[in-house]
């Protein structure tokens, strides 16, 4: 069986509920969900500090997971 990656995207408040965004095969794939989602969007995913707008109403994170094709 072959493996690949993929980076799930949740947004959350903190010590709050989870909800996935999306799955991407690619970093780049998730920020662009992260983009479309959340226009203001700040921070970088390698710094793992998504932030959705300056008032940080929500926190991102992006998760990569391996899974089995």
């Amino acid at each position: 069986m072959k493996e690949m990656k993929v980076y799930r995207v949740f947004k959350f408040n903190p010590f709050g509920k989870e909800e996935l965004v999306g799955i991407a095969k690619t970093e780049k794939g998730a920020l662009a969900i992260l983009k479309r989602e959340f226009p203001y969007m700040r921070g970088k995913i390698e710094n793992k500090d998504l932030r959705s707008d300056a008032q940080a109403t929500y926190c991102r994170d992006v998760r990569e997971v391996k899974v089995e094709d």
